[in-house]
């Protein structure tokens, strides 16, 4: 993992980032003045996919970790009742 992200999500957003890109092709027109350079297009969707893919983590991991803590505290206090 770097930076956030894993393999798996590394390679699913680099996956997202083309599918996305052959979207835009068809209708994009080059304009330094107004677009900058190509590679800054594609870092761009690049880099955005990479964040909503960490935000997707982030957001599975506390669920996960609030599942977890509400089995747990479901648990100590069904242990308590049975006292």
């Amino acid at each position: 993992m770097k930076h956030g992200i894993s393999h798996e999500d590394a390679e699913e957003a680099i996956q997202e980032t083309l599918v996305d890109l052959v979207k835009i092709m068809p209708s994009y027109k080059y304009d330094k003045a107004r677009n900058g350079a190509f590679h800054s297009l594609l870092f761009k969707i690049a880099q955005n996919k990479a964040v909503d893919r960490m935000r997707k983590a982030k957001a599975d991991a506390d669920k996960t970790a609030t599942k977890s803590s509400s089995h747990s505290m479901n648990r100590i206090g069904s242990a308590r009742a049975g006292r």
